[in-house]
Order: structure tokens, then sequence, then C-alpha cells
């Protein structure tokens, strides 16, 4: 007998046992199958009603025996074999603990079970209920637990194993389930050791495609596993080492591959398995082999940003170091897995924050640029409140000094992750969360920031602005959410210049050429016409070359592919569609839906007949010609801003929250405006209406200022559109009169260009006429008024030009400025004040100036030019030669001296554009060049900011301006001037660049000889020379050359 694992106490044979009352023979000839199933389901019946405390056991003997018999067994009908197998069930229960049978006869007896279960459970079966109490019976009794003690056990093991996970993925119900895990767990349980073969079909209800709590495999393994785990671990650890250790061919790690898999999914289902294999994994992330450091990494991140990733880290506090170490591995391969998997880990684990956070930081400075795109990529792939609460904002700021990364590859990356993190924050931004704002906020100053550095960086910023700070709404219907969102982005900048960054990213900075490089582009495309060329075939070709070659080096970073594709479009057989698109993009007075449409229409067509490589050239050449910043569109909600009014009051300690942000709304509004009314006018026309209604408010000094303004654009770029209504005409003139600088200057300005001179002849006339006894205040307002005239209506101006110059020279600029009695500073040449904090009469010399400026630009060309622009232009050198006076002893404030000098040296600049004038101009270059080094840095900066916007249209000799920054107390200033020149060296054809940037050293040294500091006066020409060419500041500035 053998005795089954089951615990049970085996009571004294009484009287009062329950004796079988069948017997009836289940094995002879002459038996039917009819009548043989009929005692067979009689002996179930009776045997299933037994209790085994309650049966007396003998009673069974017969029956044990015929019930094992080959002639059932081995039946041909499946119900007699169902009935039998029930039938044994019930005498195993009624023996337990205790089993009537040889180790050989139970071989058979379970094998035979194994059997019938394997094909029977099945819902549509005609026996599936003695199949199903077969399985409930071993479940319950425990005796199939007696496989274990079999000297064959360890094949029935598998084959009970394999069976049962093959029925149990054949829809089975709930019960069969639980039933096969009770079975399952007993005899992991009672086994003396586990088999191979049975965890290899354990294990692979993991590995199945799409396993998951849906697959019935997948939930008996998963309980079988998690409960019983402790003693499964040993043989899951012996499990991996031999893959492991057996791994040493490209085959058998396409092994280790799948175990290390297998590794993640237990890891997730359960976790109670791999206590021992954890180690193992740590063992691996120091093996000399790359491809088992590489795989041990991935898979000790994905174990650790599962659910359990954070307690497992405290439970293998060493396996946690030793995996945040991989850090430092000697291969770049191996840091870029780990940092590939630390935002899964980060955003699933706050807790293990502080080591992922200082490893994303840290990886920053990678000496491998492969590593510092991955770092730049895993910061990319964070969620909001993973970066809010878990990365410090000085780890973004180092993220965005990535942007001048040697590497490009890195930069790009950078610049595109932080539009990311811009735009995963920006609806917590556009709330005016402090914690969002202090994160986030800075992000697209930074980006405009890094346009400076090179071609290439201002070519990826224009991206990330154009596709993640700024874009363009999908369908462009939401024209003030567009541009309200253009205003928040300025209402984070913390510095005054990248607005005028900004405003250069939207091809407002400089004056816009007509035609556009992109409209010229498309002209000669279409002139190309896919190589049927009409007439002149030569010069088609020349054209379209040259502008090809032009456009590569002014706004791409990789010539070569902006050459192919550019070609490529250029040289193509176009539809005329796609040059009307093109058209309606560069359409200063489009609307926002008709751009955001046009581009979409533009891109998708370039793709269908080009290739989606082709597009982002040729949408960047056409984003350097359409107003995707700002546009028309943007006008009403930018004026709206200044139909709310603001409490600004002097005596008010601090202004209100609400108040300082409407203000400041309004001030970038205004910017914005004024930058569309110079640049881009047309723009404006159609909203010339509401500037009219505008322009009644006089209580609304702002409001009025803008539109007065936005219809002198309208009217200076087209006469014809100037208004015409008495009303409208007689509020401008009252606002020309009037004591406003900014409201004189545009009214002026539209009266200047009326169809009809009669308007501004009165004016004109008016004003000069009462020049002499106006106030300071009346002064300067007429001068700014006069200046407009002298502009826009030259002829009008010179019929009263004498009397107005023969009192503001001796009235105005001659006039001295002193300080102001309650000025405590020490006054200085290096001074300088905005025009709000100078006096009347200082603002009144300034604008005198332009005056001048304008008259001479007006006449150029007349047979006058000469005799205006000798006066004017020896004026203006008085002003330089005397330190910012006209006089050279007057008593002027170092405020004024410091604005006097720039105003005229700016004047000087704008008049050298004039060849006429220049050749006058050049006479005394060194004075002029040498404001490059004025002891203001505001003077220095502003004046090389204007060169730099004036430079294509100045003679070759002021290319030497820039190069006097090479000694700059100030970086910003001495960077300024490396990136223009850097720019333009990569932009410039080679035989400009030989004549602009190399052969212009020669005046350099000229200029450097006759330097203001140069001991000019005791020295000859040739020791000046050598003196400046063995000088430190000579030999950088060559260098830089």
């Amino acid at each position: 007998m053998v005795n089954t694992r089951v615990s049970a106490t085996t009571s004294t044979i009484t009287n009062d046992k329950k004796r079988l009352h069948f017997n009836e023979k289940l094995v002879g000839k002459g038996l039917t199958t009819d009548a043989l199933l009929k005692r067979l389901k009689t002996l179930h019946t009776e045997l299933a009603r037994f209790d085994q405390e309650e049966v007396d056991v003998k009673s069974l003997s017969s029956i044990r025996k015929e019930l094992i018999s080959s002639s059932l067994v081995l039946h041909r009908d499946k119900g007699v074999k169902a009935y039998a197998a029930c039938c044994l069930a019930d005498i195993l229960g009624l023996y337990a603990p205790d089993a009537p049978y040889t180790q050989e006869e139970l071989k058979d007896i379970f094998q035979f079970f194994f059997t019938q279960l394997a094909k029977g459970l099945v819902r549509n079966d005609a026996y599936y209920e003695q199949y199903f109490y077969l399985l409930d019976s071993l479940a319950k009794c425990k005796s199939v637990v007696l496989v274990c003690d079999l000297p064959n056990a360890d094949e029935l093991l598998v084959q009970v194993f394999d069976d049962f996970f093959t029925i149990v993925k054949q829809n089975v119900v709930k019960n069969i389930e639980m039933a096969m895990s009770d079975i399952l767990c007993a005899l992991i349980d009672e086994c003396q050791s586990i088999p191979t073969d049975v965890l290899d079909t354990v294990m692979a209800q993991f590995t199945e495609k799409n396993a998951g709590m849906e697959q019935a495999g997948y939930r008996l393994a998963l309980e079988v596993c998690t409960s019983r785990a402790d003693r499964l671990q040993r043989y899951v650890c012996q499990y991996f080492t031999d893959i492991i250790i057996q791994t040493s061919s490209e085959e058998e790690l396409d092994d280790l591959r799948k175990a290390h898999d297998l590794i993640r999914q237990l890891n997730r289902a359960a976790p109670g398995l791999l206590i021992n294999v954890v180690p193992q994994l740590e063992e691996q992330l120091r093996v000399d082999t790359l491809t088992l450091r590489i795989m041990a990494t991935q898979t000790l991140g994905g174990m650790f940003g599962d659910k359990n990733g954070a307690s497992l880290a405290q439970r293998h506090t060493s396996t946690w170091s030793a995996w945040t170490n991989r850090r430092n591995d000697k291969a770049h391969t191996v840091r870029i897995a780990l940092l590939e998997l630390v935002p899964d880990v980060l955003m699933a684990q706050p807790e293990l924050r502080r080591d992922l956070a200082e490893t994303l930081d840290l990886k920053l400075e990678d000496p491998d640029d492969r590593v510092r795109v991955a770092v730049c990529k895993a910061y990319a792939k964070l969620d909001y409140e993973s970066l809010l609460h878990t990365v410090e904002v000085g780890h973004l700021h180092r993220l965005a000094e990535r942007v001048k990364d040697k590497k490009p590859n890195v930069r790009t990356e950078a610049l595109a992750t932080l539009g990311k993190l811009y735009k995963v924050a920006f609806s917590e931004i556009e709330k005016n969360s402090n914690a969002a704002l202090q994160h986030f906020a800075w992000i697209p100053e930074r980006l405009l920031e890094a346009m400076r550095l090179s071609a290439d960086v201002k070519q990826d910023v224009e991206t990330a602005m154009a596709e993640i700070i700024l874009p363009l709404p999908p369908k462009g219907e939401d024209e003030v959410a567009w541009t309200e969102r253009l205003l928040l982005v300025m209402h984070c900048f913390e510095n005054e210049e990248s607005v005028g960054l900004l405003l250069s990213l939207a091809g407002l900075k400089q004056p816009r050429p007509s035609p556009t490089p992109f409209v010229r582009f498309m002209d000669y495309s279409k002139a190309y016409n896919g190589g049927t060329i009409n007439e002149d075939e030569q010069q088609v070709k020349r054209n379209l070359a040259l502008c090809v070659q032009k456009l590569a080096a002014m706004y791409f970073s990789d010539r070569a592919r902006a050459t192919e594709d550019l070609n490529k479009f250029g040289k193509a057989e176009n539809e005329n569609y796609m040059y009307q698109v093109a058209r309606r993009i560069v359409d200063p007075s489009v609307d926002l839906k008709t751009l955001a449409k046009s581009l979409a229409e533009f891109s998708r067509r370039i793709e269908q007949s080009l290739g989606p490589e082709t597009v982002e050239t040729l949408l960047r050449l056409a984003r350097t010609a359409a107003l995707w910043v700002v546009n028309g569109s943007s006008v009403p909600t930018l004026l709206s801003k200044f139909k709310v009014h603001v409490k600004v009051s002097k005596n008010a300690p601090r202004m209100s929250m609400s108040d300082a942000t409407a203000l400041d709304g309004q001030k970038h509004a205004k910017v914005l405006f004024q930058a569309l009314c110079k640049r881009c006018p047309e723009a404006l026309k159609v909203h010339l209406p509401e500037f009219s209604v505008a322009l009644m408010d006089e209580k609304n000094v702002e409001l009025a200022e803008l539109a007065l303004q936005g219809i002198a654009a309208i009217a200076v770029l087209d006469s014809k559109l100037a208004p015409k209504e008495k009303l409208v005409l007689d509020r401008i003139i009252k606002y020309a009169t009037g004591k406003n600088p900014r409201h004189v200057k545009f009214a002026a300005r539209i009266l200047a260009r009326l169809p009809k001179p009669d308007k501004c002849e009165q004016v004109l006339k008016t004003m000069s006429t009462k020049l002499s006894n106006a106030n300071p205040e009346t002064v300067l307002a007429h001068i700014t008024a006069f200046a407009q005239f002298a502009k826009y209506a030259p002829e009008t101006f010179e019929a009263q030009s004498d009397s107005i110059i023969n009192f503001v020279i001796p009235n105005v600029l001659m006039e001295s400025c002193p300080s102001s009695s309650d000025e405590m500073e020490v006054d200085s040449e290096d001074d300088w004040a905005e025009d709000s904090a100078l006096p009347e009469l200082a603002r009144a010399k300034l604008t005198a100036l332009k005056m001048c400026r304008n008259r001479c630009l007006a006449q150029q060309g007349t047979k006058t030019a000469e005799d205006v622009t000798g006066p004017a232009l020896k004026l203006i050198f008085t002003i330089l030669e005397h330190n910012g006076s006209v006089q050279e002893n007057a008593d002027d404030s170092g405020k004024v001296r410091t604005r006097m000098r720039f105003q005229a040296a700016i004047c000087l600049l704008q008049l050298a554009q004039v060849p006429s004038y220049a050749q006058q101009i050049v006479k005394q270059f060194t004075l002029l060049a040498l404001t490059i080094q004025d002891p203001c840095y505001n003077v220095r900066m502003g004046f090389l900011q204007k060169y730099t916007a004036l430079s294509m249209k100045l003679e070759t000799r002021f290319y030497c301006i820039p190069f006097l920054t090479a000694q700059d107390p100030e970086r910003e200033t001495r960077e300024y001037a490396r990136n223009f020149v850097t720019i333009q060296y990569q932009r410039m054809p080679p035989e400009q660049r030989h004549a602009k940037l190399e052969m212009v050293f020669v005046r350099y040294l000229h200029l450097l000889a006759h330097h203001r500091t140069s001991r000019r006066a005791s020295l000859k020409p040739s020791k000046i020379c050598v003196d400046m060419s063995n000088s430190t500041s000579t030999r950088s500035a060559a260098k830089k050359i």
C-alpha cells in the first residue's frame, strides 16, 4: 500500500463502518457496453456518497482490483473509461492516506487519469460532468500527490503540467482553472524537485504573444507562480543561470535575450520568483561582454520601472546602485541604454527621483555626443508632473546650455526637447501657475537667444518655434488664442533684446525685400517649367542656379541637402496651382486661416510630388517670407489690449498683479503692432476703418497713437488709401498741431502723404510762424512734425526750410542742456538715458538731427542735394568731434552728450547708404567707425546693431567696424559682432567673402593706425604700422578675421 500526503487520522474499523452494497462484476465475458456502463454508474453513485471516515475499505477490495483491469481502462467506449476513472478517483479518496495499489499500478492509474482529462474536459462533451468530477476529486482529496512518490514521477509531472496548460487554453470554466491550480500547486509542494521541462512549460505562458490576464494559460501560470513563489525561487534562479552559463555564441545570445524578456514579464506578474535572479543580473552589469551589460541594464531598468520597482530598489540596494552607476560605463552604448530607461523609472517611482535626476544632469556633460543626445531625448519623454516635481530648474537650465553644444546633433535635439517641455507645460503657464512659470516659461527666450550662435542653430530654433512654441492653429480659426499665446510668450521675457530676436524670427526686424527670396525662387522655378523653357534658356537656367546657391547659403546649415532639395523643386514640372498657393503664403495681407491652410496645402503637395524629405527645406524657405508669428489677423487682438483701462498710480507702492499683466500686454502688443506698421503695412489695410474709429477716442492716448501709426503706415504704402473724410482729417490736423510728439509724428506723416498738399502746407506754415514764441514742449512737437514733412513732403518742407533751420540750429542744437540741479550722480560721458528721462530740449536736439537726416535723404539726386547735405554732414561730424555737442565747450549733461553722439553716428550710417553722400562721409571714416569703441555700452551696442542692419547697403570699408569690438569689455558686444561676421562669412559667395571679410584687413590696419589712442603725432607711418602689427588687439582681430 502506498501512503498519500494528505494528513488524515485512520480510525479503528468498527462494526459501525458502512460497507459497499454493490456486488456486481465489472469484468467478464458477455458483458455488454451498456450493461457495463450501467454498473459503473451505479458503483460511482454509491462510492461518491461515502465519506472517508465512515466506509469499511475492506468491502472495496474486489472492486478496486477490477477497476484497474485493462478491459476497463482500455475500453473503447469513452463513457466506460470516464466512469471507471471517476470510480478510481473515489477509491483513492476513500483509502486515503493509503493507496490500495502498487507503484506500477498507480503509475498506470495516473496516466489513465491524465489521458482522460486531456480528452474530455470540453463543455460539449457527453461526459463532461464525469471528467470535471475526476478533476475536482484529485484537487480536493490531494491523492494526485502520490505521483511524487513514483519512480517515474518526473515524467508524470511533465505530462500533467503539459496537459493542464493545453486543456486550460480551451476556454474552460473558472472552476476548472481553480481545480487545476490546486492540483499543480499540490504537486509543486510535494515533489522532491521540479523538472526543467515543467518549469519550461510554466515559463512559456509568460512569453506567448499577447500574454495577459485575458488568457487562461497565463492566469493559471500566474496563480501557480504567485502562490508557490517561495518553492519556485530556487528553480527559477537555476533556470536562468543555466541559460546564462550556456551563452557563448550569437545564436545563444538570442536565447539570452528571450530569457531577459521573460524576466521582465515575470517581474510584472510574479516578482516573488526573482528574488535570487536579481543578484545574477547585477553580476551581468559588471561582465566584460558588452551585449550582456546592455541586456542587464535594459532588463533591470524595465524592472525598476514596473509598479513594484521602488520596493525592488529598496530590497536590492546594491543592485540599484550598480544599475545607476552604469552611467559611467566605459561603453557609450551601455550609458545610452541606461538613459533610455531613466524616464520610465523616474515617472513610475518618484521615490527614486534623486538618483535619476542626478544621472540625467551629470550626463549632459558626457564626453560622447551620442550620450548627450540620449539625455536630451530622456528629458523629452518626461511628463509634466515628473518634470515639475523631480527635475530642478537648474537641471533644465543646464539642458538649455546644450543648444551651444559643438555637435549639431546635440544642439538639434536640445532645441527640440526644450520646445517639447514648453508644450507639455503650456496649459499650466496659461493658467498663470507660479510653479510652471518658474520652471518652463523661460524656454522660448532661451531658444531665441540661441539664434545668435550660428546659422544652423537659428534654423533649428525657427523649426522649434514654428512647430512647438508658436504653432499655427491647424485650421487657423482661433485668431485670438493664437495672438494671446504670442503675447504670453513675450510676457515671460526677461531681456528686452529677446523682443528684437522674436521680431527677427517673424521677419519684422529688418525691411522686407520685395520680392522676397522665396518669391524670386518661385518665379525662377516657374520660368524653368520642368525643363520646357520658352525663351532665353541659358539665362533662365543661370537665374535658377544662382538663386538656389544664394538661398542654400543664406538660410540653411546643410547647404548640400538644401541645394539638392531646392533644385528638385525648381526643376520639377510643378502645377500652376502650387505657385498660386506659394503666393498666398507670402501675401502680407493674408489672414490667419488662409495662411494656415496654404502652408498645409503647400506641404502636402510637395510631399506627394517630391517626397517627405523635401518638405522641411521648402517649408523653412516659405516661413522666411510668411507672416507666421504675427500678421493682420492679430491686429484686433492687439488693439483690444488698449481698450482696457489700466490703473497706473505714481503714489501707489506697487501695482496690482492684474494691472501689471495688462500693462505688460499693452507694451508687447504695441511692439508687435509697430513692427507691422514699419515692416509690413500691407497687413493693415483691411483694418483702416477700425483705425479711423479709434482715432476719435481722445481720452485713450495709447489707442489714438496706434490708430495714427496704422493710418500713417497705410498712407505711406499708398497715398490713395489716405483718409478722405473731413471729420477724420480734422482730427488728424488737431493731433498734428498738438503737443504729444508721438501723435504729432504720425499725424504729420499722414498729412504729408495726402494727395493734395494744401493741408500739409497750411499746418507747416502755421508751425514755422509760431516757432519763435513756442515753449520747449511745443518746440519738440513742431520739430517732430518738421522731420516727417522733410521726409515725406520735401517740396512743401523746403518752402519753409530756411526759417526752420535758422531757428533750430541756434535755439535748439547750439543751446546748452546742462544737468538738472536734482541729479546727484557724477556726470560722465558713459551716461545713458531713455527718451522719457530726457528734458524736452534734449529730445528736440535728437529730433532735429533726424530732421536734418531726413532732409538730406529726401534731396538725394536733386540739384540742391550738395547744398543741403554739406552743412548737415559738417554739423553731424562736429557733434562727434566735440563728444556729443555742437559747440566744443558746451555745458551739456553727460546723458545728452551720449545720446547726441549715438544719434549722430546713426544718422551718418543711414546717409552712407547713398553713394554720393558716402564719398563725403568716408573722408572722416575713422571718426565714425570709432563710435564702436564709445565709453557708453548702449552707444556701442546700438551702433553695432544699426550697422549690422545696414551693412549690405554700405561700402566695403565699413566691414572694419565689427572687428573693432575684439577688445570690447562686454561679452555681449563681442558675441554679437562675432556671430554677425560668422553668419555673413557663411552666406557670402567666395568673391564677396574675399572682398569684404579678407581684403578689409588692410583697411583695418589703417584704422588702427589712426586710432585716437595711438602715438601718431610722434611716429612715422611705417613705425605706426609696425607697432600696430605687434599689438595684442591687432593680432586678436586678425585671428578672428
